[in-house]
C-alpha cells in the first residue's frame, strides 16, 4: 500500500517498491509513484502482476476473429505444402556442413534449440553453440588440461543415409588430446536419424584410427552440472 505523500522526497530518484499481489521488489522512479498516488490508484503491482488476470486489458475476450485478421498481413510461406526433393535436402545440407566447417554459419539460420556464441580460451576462436548443452562441452573442454586444443571448423564431411535420401554429417567437435585424437558428438535429444548419424561418425573413425565419443545430457547431469548450468544461464 501507498505510503503517504508527505513521507516522499521531492527528487526524482528510484525507489523501492513492494508489490501488492506477489510481494517482489521492484524499482519506480519517485516521479511515477507521484503520479499514480495523485491519480488515486491504491495498489502497487509489479508489471507481470499488472497485466495478469482480470487486470488484463483483454481478459476473457475472444480474440479468435483478431487473430485471423492479424494473419492476412503476414508473409506467406512459398513452400507451404511442397516438398524440396531428395537433390535439394543433400544441397542444403552440404552447404550448411561447409558453412559450419568454415565458421560463417549463421545461428539465427537455424530455429531450433537456444544458441549461443562462445570464446574458446584454449584457440581465441568465437565458435556457435547449437544449444545449452553444447556451450557446457566447450567450456569443459577448455577447462580439461589433456585436452591440448579443439575446433568445430575441421571441414570433416561424413556421408549416411536417411530415408532413403543421401545427406551429410558433420561431427560437433574434433578435439586433439595428450593421448590422440577424438571426434565428438554432443546431443540432448536422440532420435532415430540421430542414431544412424552416430554409427556413420563412429565407422569413419574406426577407418581413420581416431577415437569417437558420444556425449549426451545424462553423461553431462551425474553430478547435477548441465542443470546447474542451464539455471546459471538463465539468469
Amino acid at each position: 500500500m501507498y505510503k503517504d505523500v508527505s513521507e516522499l522526497v521531492s527528487a526524482d530518484y528510484t525507489i523501492k517498491v513492494k508489490c501488492d499481489d506477489c510481494g517482489c521488489e521492484y524499482e519506480m522512479t519517485f516521479t511515477n509513484r507521484k503520479k499514480r498516488i495523485k491519480e488515486g490508484r491504491e495498489y502497487d503491482f509489479c508489471k507481470s502482476c499488472a497485466h495478469s488476470g482480470s487486470r488484463n486489458s483483454q481478459y476473457g475476450k475472444d480474440r479468435k476473429s483478431i487473430c485471423i485478421y492479424a494473419r492476412t498481413f503476414n508473409k506467406q510461406n512459398p513452400m507451404k505444402d511442397k516438398h524440396h526433393s531428395p537433390e535439394t535436402k543433400k544441397l542444403m545440407s552440404d552447404s550448411k556442413i561447409e558453412k559450419i566447417g568454415n565458421g560463417t554459419f549463421n545461428i539465427k539460420s537455424n530455429n531450433r534449440g537456444k544458441k549461443h556464441w562462445y570464446l574458446s580460451k584454449k584457440s581465441n576462436i568465437i565458435f556457435h553453440a547449437d544449444s545449452g548443452l553444447e556451450l557446457l562441452r566447450m567450456k569443459q573442454l577448455d577447462d580439461d588440461e589433456d585436452v591440448l586444443k579443439w575446433t568445430k571448423h575441421h571441414r570433416l564431411r561424413i556421408p549416411y543415409e536417411y530415408m532413403g535420401v543421401a545427406k551429410n554429417t558433420t561431427p560437433d567437435f574434433f578435439i586433439e588430446t595428450k593421448s590422440g585424437i577424438i571426434i565428438e558428438e554432443v546431443k540432448g535429444r536422440i532420435t532415430e536419424q540421430e542414431l544412424i548419424k552416430k554409427k556413420a561418425v563412429e565407422d569413419y573413425c574406426v577407418k581413420n584410427g581416431y577415437s569417437f565419443s558420444f556425449m549426451t545430457q545424462s553423461h553431462m547431469n551425474r553430478n547435477g552440472e548441465y542443470r546447474k548450468f542451464i539455471k546459471d544461464l538463465k539468469k
